[in-house]
């Protein structure tokens, strides 16, 4: 594959490893086992094997499922951040194998991590002013939208990386907003 579809591919595929750490892993082992992609390099042609779907498959449900819980779904935040990060890293860098270390890891903490933390650091914020207003009852809205906004990124990077791309930094800009207005909310709140 080339660089100019993996860098898109990476940075979608980064950002949805910060919104929820197993869903691009699924939606990668789903696209090689079924030919809808070739496996980037030969580090993850073990994705398509049925015992990885299978497994990733099983771990993604439990993710998800997991961030339902409250007071659990911080702790999962707070092992998910270095994770996650890690995981785009090497998910980025393991799609660029031609490339010279120092320059593919580069490109990784970049096009991979930097995305993935963006995402996971916004999230945990959202997760944070939800409690703060909820008492943790609205929590399961973040994280709903969390896996969904993952599963469609995930989509997008396999079938249009670009508009992965475009979709990755649109989130972001509303995120931003968002948090803003909930920032807003809770100091509203707490002056009531």
């Amino acid at each position: 594959m080339d660089f100019l579809r993996l860098l898109p591919l990476s940075v979608a595929l980064g950002a949805a490893c910060g919104l929820r750490l197993t869903v691009p892993f699924l939606g990668m082992a789903l696209a090689i086992q079924h030919g809808l992609m070739p496996a980037p390099s030969s580090q993850l042609e073990w994705l398509g094997s049925n015992p990885a779907v299978f497994l990733i498959a099983a771990a993604s449900v439990l993710e998800i499922l997991a961030y339902y819980v409250p007071f659990f779904d911080h702790v999962l935040d707070v092992a998910a951040t270095p994770t996650a990060i890690a995981a785009a890293c090497w998910l980025t860098h393991a799609m660029m194998p031609e490339m010279p270390p120092a320059i593919g890891w580069a490109v990784a903490t970049v096009a991979g991590g930097l995305p993935a933390g963006v995402f996971q650091l916004s999230t945990i914020t959202a997760r944070g002013f939800s409690t703060a207003l909820t008492g943790g009852m609205g929590n399961f809205i973040v994280a709903s939208l969390e896996w969904i906004f993952a599963a469609v990124l995930v989509l997008l990077a396999i079938f249009i990386p670009v508009l992965g791309v475009a979709f990755a930094v649109t989130l972001v800009v509303l995120m931003a907003k968002s948090l803003m207005w909930l920032k807003r909310r809770v100091i509203q709140k707490r002056m009531a």
